[in-house]
C-alpha cells in the first residue's frame, strides 16, 4: 500500500489523474473509505470486457452523449469556435482548419468533467481520448492542453474531507509506466493552463508496493 499526501496542504474538491503508457493495468475499485454504503466499488474489469470499459465508464459516457446533444452545449461550442478563430493562431491556415475540431474536443472534455464530478461516487474515467466506437456508442474526440498520444489518461475527483482507496492489478506485460497525479483544482475552476492546474503530489509505478499477483492499493487523503 502506498499513500499520496502533501503535508500541510488541505485539499478540497480537486482532481486526481492517472496516466499510463500502455493499458495493462486494471483499476477495479475506487471508493471513499469513509463513505460507507454511499460508494459502490467498480466491478472488476478484468475479463472479456476491455479494461477501460468499466460499468461506470459506460454509464457516464452515455450520459455525456445526451448532454452533448443539448442546445446549450451546441451554443457554447459555437461560441468557443469563434473565440479560437478570432485568436492570432486561429487566423492561420492550420488554425482555421482545426478550430472546429478543437472546440468540439474541448466541449466533450468539459462535459466529461461534469458527468464525473461526484467525489462520493468516484469512477476512474477515461476522459482524454480519440474518437471511437464501442458498446453501441460513438464517442467524440475529447481533450485539451498537452495530450500525449502514448498515454492513457484516466481520472476522478476527490474531496479533501474523504480518504480514498484505489485498488488495481498489473496484467502482463503491463504498462511501460503508470503515474498517479493529484492536481490542485478541477478543470474550469481557475485559469486555463496547459496541464490543467498545479501538481500537488505524484506517485510513479516504480515506487508502488506491488504484491506477487500484481495487485496494489493506493490511498489518497488530505
Amino acid at each position: 500500500m502506498h499513500r499520496i499526501h502533501r503535508p500541510g496542504h488541505r485539499i478540497r474538491t480537486t482532481a486526481l489523474w492517472i496516466a499510463a503508457i500502455g493499458v495493462g493495468v486494471a483499476l477495479g475499485s475506487v471508493r471513499p473509505s469513509n463513505a460507507g454504503d454511499a460508494a459502490k466499488p467498480e466491478a472488476d474489469a478484468v475479463g472479456a470486457r476491455p479494461i477501460l470499459a468499466t460499468p461506470g465508464q459506460l454509464e457516464r459516457e452515455a450520459l455525456a452523449l445526451e448532454i452533448l446533444k443539448t442546445p446549450v452545449v451546441a451554443h457554447a461550442t459555437d461560441a468557443l469556435e469563434q473565440l479560437y478563430l478570432a485568436d492570432a493562431r486561429g487566423r492561420t491556415p492550420s488554425g482555421a482548419a482545426t478550430a472546429r475540431r478543437a472546440a468540439e474536443s474541448t466541449a466533450a472534455a468539459a462535459v466529461y468533467t461534469v458527468v464525473n464530478d461526484d467525489p462520493a461516487r468516484p469512477v476512474v474515467f477515461w476522459a482524454v481520448n480519440a474518437p471511437h466506437r464501442w458498446f453501441g456508442m460513438a464517442l467524440p474526440r475529447a481533450g485539451y492542453g498537452i495530450e500525449n498520444p502514448d498515454n492513457v489518461y484516466r481520472g476522478f475527483h476527490v474531496d479533501g474531507a474523504s480518504r480514498y482507496e484505489i485498488r488495481g492489478r498489473f496484467l502482463a506485460p503491463g504498462p511501460a509506466e503508470l503515474h498517479f497525479t493529484v492536481m490542485d483544482m478541477r478543470p474550469s475552476k481557475g485559469k486555463i493552463q496547459a496541464e490543467g492546474g498545479e501538481f500537488l503530489a505524484a506517485l510513479r509505478s516504480d515506487a508502488l508496493e506491488v504484491a506477487k499477483d500484481g495487485s496494489f492499493t493506493v490511498t489518497v487523503d488530505s
